[in-house]
């Protein structure tokens, strides 16, 4: 069912498995697409359990959510303006925590705080500049756990860099206009 104005997308596996989950009808928003977050599951299925996750330009809170159903352990949803996260939240029945605030002053409170995530994942938009100076913020944050992973979601167009301050790209995937790149802390050999 549809509510006027709010299109439906689902969970595509875990404990909220199937449920449908809302997002405006604009072209301002653009989630990710079920094809490309069963791709990014995939790849990092055997990491999610018991994760710390941190979903940047969260949108929706479709891919937190996500992690969330796979029984990733914290899930911190950060997007300026996060109605439709409570709303998918509530119809999942799941919990994360959720900031309304830029992505920028995030990473400096969530550094401040001490807080190391596992997996680190940003949709920032996608025409934009964020992609890079994200990277760069993590790095410079220190919120990756050593051995965590970070992954941008970008137009394929982009052209990110390959090492961005202590973060090395480790994989790059396309899946139609859309890429996927994973990248790692870079451990010094002192």
């Amino acid at each position: 069912m549809e509510n006027a104005g709010v299109k439906l997308m689902r969970v595509i596996s875990g404990k909220a498995k199937g449920r449908k989950l809302k997002q405006p009808k604009t072209d301002k928003v653009r989630p990710t697409q079920d094809k490309v977050k069963e791709a990014l599951f995939d790849i990092i299925a055997q990491k999610v359990a018991g994760a710390k996750f941190l979903d940047l330009y969260a949108g929706v809170g479709a891919v937190g959510i996500e992690a969330l159903s796979r029984e990733a352990g914290d899930v911190v949803f950060i997007e300026q303006k996060p109605k439709y996260i409570y709303e998918n939240l509530q119809i999942t029945g799941l919990t994360g925590r959720v900031y309304a605030t830029k992505v920028a002053t995030a990473l400096k409170v969530l550094n401040k705080h001490q807080e190391k995530f596992d997996i680190i994942f940003l949709d920032p938009p996608y025409f934009g500049e964020e992609a890079e100076s994200t990277l760069n913020n993590i790095s410079t944050f220190d919120i990756l756990t050593p051995n965590g992973l970070v992954i941008v979601e970008y137009h394929k167009s982009k052209n990110l860099s390959v090492k961005i301050g202590e973060l090395e790209e480790v994989k790059k995937r396309f899946y139609g206009q859309t890429g996927l790149s994973f990248y790692k802390k870079v451990h010094s050999k002192s």
